[in-house]
């Protein structure tokens, strides 16, 4: 934990909020500080097929898209602007996501609507049994539809 009393030591890694928080409340306010645990691999297949495309992905209709490239990091060593944007729009982020959320809609006289939806997203570029011939000039698939009210 980081508190009033070692407050010194960690100063300098500290917001200017933070540092208001401590010296506002120095009794009861404490942070708590965790090692950090969380590892940036990807699957064994985005690292081999990155390696097999460096030399093979190539930027078509004027930087609008690529070829060349499936399943990876289509430009590891980006020369452009482009080239790492296409790597940006592309990050492995898995295959398929779900997410479901509520959000709620507060009018002025304080009633309100709960307003809940699902989202699913199908990362085509990177489906284990499709290929860049079979991507279609399409990247990701999205599907999203209000549950309620």
């Amino acid at each position: 934990y980081i508190t009033s009393e070692n407050l010194a030591k960690y100063k300098s890694k500290l917001t200017a909020g933070q540092i208001a928080l401590f010296e506002a409340y120095p009794d009861s306010f404490k942070m708590p500080v965790y090692q950090t645990r969380r590892s940036g691999s990807l699957p064994q297949h985005v690292y081999d097929d990155t390696i097999k495309n460096a030399t093979t992905a190539e930027l078509v209709n004027g930087g609008n898209g690529f070829k060349g490239a499936y399943a990876s990091v289509p430009f590891p060593m980006p020369k452009t602007g482009l080239e790492a944007l296409w790597n940006h729009i592309v990050r492995y982020r898995g295959e398929y996501v779900v997410r479901r959320a509520s959000e709620v809609a507060v009018q002025r006289n304080g009633d309100y609507t709960l307003i809940t939806a699902q989202q699913e997203a199908g990362f085509n570029f990177y489906y284990p049994k499709s290929s860049e011939s079979s991507l279609d000039n399409t990247i990701i698939y999205y599907l999203s539809f209000t549950t309620s009210p």
